[in-house]
């Protein structure tokens, strides 16, 4: 066989697996208010099969200390290390308004927090930060224009915050997180990993086993808000899901990385997105990521597919509301509390809160599902009224 048959054959072996192949983002938060010394393991593994890791630091701790010394020279030497990406993770981790650190909080508040944190950060690491992840991953579009006006390219926070914020206008990049570490193993063993796909892994010290002691004594600090996912893996299990990968030919990237070498992450796709999505908002079931993936693509997320499953959910709810409700008329103890004045109340209830859940995104889905069957048990309470009117 001449060589030019045999390059071309390599060349024909190495192309489907290159196109088909999955990216991948490991994104570990807290950095900072974490155990210090997990770390330095846990980045010897990702450097062992060439990986590449987004690491979320946050610059003040929540009790406003300062890194201890130990902190300050190990960000130094993992800053340094190629395949580490140093991000800013909010300012101190605290929860205000809505559970979070930012949303829904002042915008001069914000802009005071994030910056004195992007500083503190680039004078520990000497590298201009560019990725913006906020706590809890949540944010407003106060959040949004703040992190744009102050140099960041990348924010990567919920894949709900796509929906709850206005992107238009804004040159900003959203790189979500899609799935956590315990269920991204979970897909790896069942062969469920789809080719072709973006995976943005979410992880937290307080998974692995070999973290438990650290957090079981700062267990009260957090109200134990990381209790879904504590300690379900170890460092050996991580060792040989990457090894596992790597056997799978995948594409490791880093958040701004990604943003860059992949246009539909930019501001105008996740705008046509929002206007969909903002339009009936469903529960997470429906949401853009599926089965740990981020559905990105136009033809998936734009499709008419997609809406007609939104407006069959809805009229579901609404139809087994008039059903239920044509039941219960039934009943004459129920008869006495229905009638169209309570219609009327129940109304002006939902729509009051509905304002404030329009307002700030706090209700989502939730409001448009009460919509859904005050509007079936209304059609139905009015069809009766009508009925017995016209008897009359």
């Amino acid at each position: 066989m001449n060589k030019q048959k045999l390059y071309i054959i390599i060349i024909f072996a190495i192309i489907p697996f290159s196109i088909l192949c999955q990216s991948i983002i490991f994104r570990i938060d807290d950095y900072g208010i974490d155990n210090p010394y997990f770390y330095k393991d846990f980045s010897a593994i990702i450097n062992k099969y060439s990986a590449k890791i987004s690491i979320a630091a946050v610059p003040i701790k929540t009790n406003e200390q300062q890194w201890t010394s130990y902190e300050d020279s190990l960000f130094n030497f993992l800053s340094n290390l190629h395949y580490v990406e140093i991000c800013q993770h909010g300012y101190n981790h605290k929860s205000y308004s809505y559970g979070t650190e930012f949303c829904g909080r002042d915008s001069i508040i914000q802009e005071r927090d994030i910056k004195e944190g992007k500083h503190l950060l680039e004078k520990k690491s000497r590298k201009k930060i560019l990725v913006f992840v906020p706590p809890f991953n949540s944010y407003d579009s106060n959040t949004l224009n703040i992190v744009n006006k102050l140099g960041f390219n990348v924010i990567s926070g919920d894949v709900r915050n796509l929906l709850k914020v206005d992107f238009n206008g804004n040159k900003m990049k959203s790189v979500p997180f899609t799935v956590n570490l315990f269920d991204f193993i979970r897909l790896s063993r069942e062969n469920k990993l789809k080719k072709d796909k973006i995976y943005i892994v979410l992880i937290h010290g307080y998974d692995f086993v070999e973290n438990k002691s650290y957090y079981d004594n700062i267990k009260d600090q957090y109200n134990n808000y990381y209790s879904s996912n504590y300690a379900k893996t170890n460092l050996e299990e991580f060792s040989i899901l990457l090894d596992l990968l790597n056997r799978k030919n995948v594409t490791y990237y880093h958040l701004n990385e990604i943003s860059y070498n992949d246009s539909r992450f930019n501001y105008t796709n996740i705008a046509k997105t929002n206007r969909i999505y903002k339009l009936l908002p469903m529960p997470r079931i429906f949401e853009l990521t599926n089965n740990g993936y981020l559905r990105l693509d136009n033809d998936i997320i734009l499709n008419y597919g997609n809406i007609i499953i939104e407006i069959l959910f809805y009229l579901i709810i609404i139809i087994l509301s008039y059903i239920i409700t044509h039941l219960l008329l039934n009943i004459k103890l129920f008869n006495i509390f229905i009638s169209p004045f309570t219609i009327i109340i129940t109304f002006l209830i939902i729509i009051t809160i509905n304002t404030k859940g329009w307002k700030d995104y706090a209700f989502g889905y939730r409001v448009y599902i009460l919509f859904a069957l005050w509007f079936g048990i209304s059609i139905k309470i009015m069809v009766r009224y009508i009925k017995q009117k016209c008897k009359q």
